[in-house]
């Protein structure tokens, strides 16, 4: 099957008024590493000058090369439009531009195959793609949707030995980038965060109204976007519900919450919640996540690696803080399937922990929780 990359004005992926050499496009051959499934991540591909077995095709079909490029036109504004499955006798298009950066393309299935016939209409069905899908493709995210709101599916995997978080998490990055996790691509615009926050943590107590185990904590964090000023004391709220460490667990984050200095913290989250509680220590979280994406279901998933350390000094050494990658569903570009999403962290998993055995760090498959492994670090001695 010959598969091509088609290249034209960005004004034809955008709907705009089109000029004098707007109708032109290029068929780039698609190169041959490519995995094309219902998305495909490719490097950015250069046209000056057009590569080997690239084609020009003028508005009235005709061909053209280098050679005898058409005055006016530079290839300036051009992008990769979409990719075309077929040859001379018969053509549709299968994906279309979803995300564009400098150094990679990113394509997207069509719910149908769109049929190409004569070459001098391409540009306008191509147009007419666009129109008909511009919410769909044209708004970063619009598409995305959560499986279950309120259920977190996480594994966990205990990592052994010295290990940096930060070089772990680059060293995952570059293996996706360079397509060495199969079936798995970085998530573009989201591919490598940073974070560091504090954590208050309360567990739980028995009895409650539906007899609900687990724990409340106060994150020390909360997206600018919500504050006024840059250090409004705001928090997030989190609600966990398990009575059993877990690959699925369910979860609630409230943002927002503001606690003057002062604040009786575990009095106020509390009474949010409705719960007695038992304070463990507070403690930090240095983690960087890594985001990808399956090209088979456009499943999101975050890979976290984290370095986890409580404050209080009586319990803090270096055999007491928790070291994990934790492999995280996040969302499905497109209509989630549940059974699909455990398969793909399956997968990911796997993919994840051969990679960690290569750089020389033991990875275990596990559920062990923030609770479970301050339970153990304290012991008896928090009250």
């Amino acid at each position: 099957m010959n598969r091509h990359l088609i290249y034209g004005s960005w004004k034809l992926r955008h709907n705009e008024p089109l000029g004098d050499y707007d109708r032109h496009l290029a068929l780039v051959p698609l190169p041959e590493h490519a995995d094309v499934q219902q998305t495909c991540t490719l490097p950015a591909i250069d046209l000056s000058p057009l590569p080997n077995g690239a084609v020009g095709i003028m508005p009235s079909g005709e061909e053209f090369d280098e050679l005898s490029l058409p005055p006016g036109i530079d290839w300036e504004g051009w992008v990769p439009l979409g990719l075309v499955e077929g040859d001379r006798t018969g053509s549709t298009l299968t994906h279309v531009l979803y995300r564009y950066e400098l150094d990679t393309i990113q394509l997207i299935r069509l719910p149908q195959s769109v049929p190409l016939n004569e070459r001098q209409n391409w540009w306008q069905v191509i147009w007419n793609v666009s129109e008909r899908n511009h919410l769909y493709f044209s708004n970063y995210e619009s598409y995305y949707r959560q499986a279950q709101h309120t259920i977190e599916l996480e594994q966990k995997l205990d990592l052994t030995g010295c290990n940096s978080y930060m070089a772990t998490s680059l060293a995952i990055y570059t293996a996706l980038r360079r397509g060495q996790m199969k079936g798995f691509a970085p998530k573009l615009g989201r591919e490598v965060q940073m974070w560091s926050y504090d954590n208050d943590f309360y567990e739980i107590l028995p009895p409650t109204e539906a007899d609900d185990h687990g724990y409340l904590s106060i994150i020390h964090y909360c997206l600018s976007k919500s504050k006024r000023n840059w250090n409004d004391p705001l928090f997030m709220f989190k609600k966990k519900i398990f009575r059993l460490d877990s690959l699925e667990r369910w979860e609630r984050n409230d943002r927002g919450r503001w606690l003057e200095p002062g604040a009786d913290r575990q009095q106020r989250i509390e009474e949010f919640y409705n719960y007695r509680t038992r304070a463990l220590p507070s403690w930090r979280r240095s983690r960087v996540d890594v985001v990808t994406e399956s090209l088979a279901t456009g499943n999101i998933f975050m890979i976290n690696t984290d370095d986890c350390r409580i404050d209080d000094p009586r319990f803090d050494s270096f055999d007491t803080r928790l070291r994990q990658c934790e492999i995280e569903y996040c969302a499905t570009q497109g209509e989630p399937v549940w059974e699909k999403i455990h398969d793909d962290l399956d997968k990911l998993s796997t993919e994840v922990t051969t990679w960690l055995a290569k750089l020389g760090i033991e990875a275990k498959r596990s559920a062990y929780s923030k609770l479970t492994w301050l339970r153990n670090v304290c012991r008896e001695e928090v009250s």
